[in-house]
């Protein structure tokens, strides 16, 4: 009876032994070979394609291998930090490549009927190129704009032809615009640029002084 007893305590010590170096190997498996302090990789299945995701420490790749042919996506790489990119910063968003000039031109709002006529604003230049397969556009709703106090700002695109989202800004693939965004003036200090297509998010946080 007693050696039966050392015999099933052995044995139920073994079982737990295997089911925790089980554990162990399934966490070493789903967290990747290559994971260390500065590179991890990791590999996202979709329908039509394949994205293979290494993150450094200040970039992450994206490299997307198509495997069906009317795909419209395409690699590309994304800064990883997050709230950190300032004027004249190009960085790449919803397909699209985008450069913010680092120099401030200034305007006012010319509309008799609005509240905000005469209000003061600043204007930035931005390059877009469409590096999609497919048309694309930067959309409003991606862009919101916050001002030194922390609130979100008044659009006023609709107020100025040459701003970026006023117009058919629609672009081919390949296709490069050049044009402005304009930003209300609320007064010196912190703004924020915050881009957001649900799946990503960047800010461009930048001071200004008249």
């Amino acid at each position: 009876m007693i050696n039966w007893l050392r015999k099933r305590s052995v044995a139920l010590s073994i079982s737990i032994v295997i089911v925790i170096i089980s554990f162990v190997i399934m966490i070493v498996r789903d967290e990747g070979i290559n994971n260390n302090d500065t590179t991890t990789t990791r590999h996202e299945v979709h329908e039509g394609f394949t994205v293979t995701v290494t993150e450094q420490e200040d970039y992450v790749t994206y490299t997307i291998t198509i495997t069906d042919e009317d795909s419209e996506y395409i690699p590309l790489t994304r800064p990883l930090t997050e709230g950190t990119l300032t004027l004249g910063s190009t960085f790449e968003f919803d397909n699209m490549r985008i450069t913010l000039g680092d120099t401030i031109g200034w305007t006012d709002v010319d509309a008799s009927w609005s509240n905000l006529n005469r209000q003061p604003v600043f204007y930035i230049p931005i390059t877009i190129t469409n590096i999609s397969r497919s048309s694309n556009r930067l959309y409003g709703w991606m862009v919101t704009l916050f001002g030194p106090d922390g609130l979100r700002l008044d659009e006023v695109d609709f107020y100025f032809d040459n701003d970026v989202f006023n117009g058919r800004n629609d672009m081919r693939p390949g296709a490069t615009l050049n044009s402005y965004l304009h930003i209300l003036y609320t007064g010196d200090g912190e703004y924020v640029i915050e881009l957001n297509d649900w799946d990503y998010n960047l800010e461009v946080i930048f001071q200004i002084r008249r």
